[in-house]
């Protein structure tokens, strides 16, 4: 980076020794090169300090996520207000006076220190002023506003520059540790934040023609080639075929289910048969329920503990363990399989509802996910909100 800034001072200096070689030399003008360098270079070194304050704001960001989360795990009690939490964290490393070792040299207070530090040591004087802070999450980003005021002073040349610039930063909540679950289950249970990358557990894809009264959940398998025996775990699949009667039949009832394109005979498996080539692709799950097909991501969605947006608890909401769902919120199924037998217990498997599981709703079965995972349940309203109702049991 150093060698790029000398770099472009040179050509710059080039340029104005080949300005004032080609003036008359019957001008007036009178030019101390060297001054006109150190100015050139003051101007850029307050340039190049402005380009990186979105760059550290971004840091400061995450870093003042973290070091929330951290605070909570060491206090065991949720922020009293969030917004100005966060904000004191990202701005000054610290919540309630209380340095935050995630945000060490991270936080906006000692990129301003750092950066005076070097100017002075770089022979100038630089003062900073922020207003109009402000901060606020939406779904899976946090947004953070502020206005610079910036002015540069040379003191050998006596120069002075004056910058105000708008800093708007939108980063996005990634591998934080999901305040509310650790709190409400007393520490014993803990996720990090991740967008799913999609926004629904399951999606309809289409109704076949026939079918057995299927209820099963696998993956995709399509087209697999000339031997079905090479398929490995066929137990856990789901074989999609353009016309299954074209295949040998003891190896087809080896699979979960089976989906056929093209009407067929009965097989002793699930199977939907009749469907739209709906372009499906090996490695996708799918549910077949009756004579319907879905696209499932609930999987994903239990296994690797990430998050879809709902009307649930937002981000501030749960660094204050604020049960109140929002719009632009979110939330995750808990891996009850994986808790000790003292935290299992019949509960709607949403993250922040399942702890500490006081029970009380009325529990569904979900189509194919509770025939593989037993524990697996979600109340009336989480099946609404999710769009998965129709696979109720």
């Amino acid at each position: 980076m150093k060698g790029m800034i000398y770099t472009t001072f040179a050509i710059l200096a080039a340029s104005l020794i080949f300005f004032m070689a080609a003036l008359p030399m019957t001008s007036t003008v009178d030019i101390d090169t060297s001054e006109a360098i150190r100015i050139g270079e003051a101007s850029f070194y307050l340039d190049s300090v402005l380009e990186d304050v979105e760059r550290s704001t971004g840091i400061a960001v995450r870093r003042g996520l973290t070091g929330a989360s951290n605070y909570i795990i060491g206090t065991g009690e949720p922020l009293d207000d969030a917004e100005d939490d966060l904000t004191e964290a990202i701005v000054n490393g610290s919540i309630n006076g209380v340095e935050l070792n995630a945000t060490e040299n991270a936080s906006l207070g000692e990129w301003g220190d750092r950066v005076e530090n070097m100017t002075e040591e770089a022979g100038y004087r630089l003062e900073m002023r922020v207003s109009d802070y402000s901060f606020d999450s939406s779904g899976f980003h946090v947004e953070t506003s502020k206005q610079l005021e910036a002015r540069l002073e040379d003191p050998v040349t006596l120069a002075s520059f004056n910058r105000s610039v708008s800093v708007d930063v939108d980063a996005e909540v990634k591998g934080v540790e999901d305040p509310m679950l650790l709190l409400r289950s007393a520490g014993r249970y803990t996720t990090s934040i991740n967008y799913c990358g999609f926004d629904e557990p399951a999606n309809y894809l289409d109704t076949g023609s026939s079918h057995n009264s299927p209820s099963v959940l696998g993956e995709a398998v399509v087209e697999p080639g000339s031997s079905l025996e090479e398929v490995e775990d066929r137990n856990d699949k789901i074989l999609v075929v353009e016309d299954v009667d074209g295949e040998d039949e003891s190896e087809v009832e080896e699979f979960r289910g089976v989906v056929s394109y093209q009407s067929a005979d009965p097989v002793d498996t699930g199977y939907v048969y009749g469907i739209d080539d709906l372009g499906i692709g090996t490695g996708q799950d799918l549910i077949l329920y009756g004579n319907e097909v879905w696209e499932s991501n609930f999987r994903q969605m239990i296994f690797q503990d990430c998050y879809v947006p709902a009307d649930a608890p937002g981000l501030m909401e749960r660094y204050e363990n604020d049960l109140t769902e929002v719009n632009d919120g979110m939330l995750t199924f808990v891996d009850v399989g994986s808790l000790p037998d003292a935290l299992r217990h019949e509960e709607t498997a949403v993250g922040y509802k399942y702890f500490p599981g006081d029970g009380g709703e009325e529990l569904n079965n979900i189509a194919g996910v509770t025939d593989r995972y037993s524990w697996f349940r979600l109340d009336n309203e989480d099946a609404e909100r999710l769009g998965v109702q129709e696979l109720v049991k």
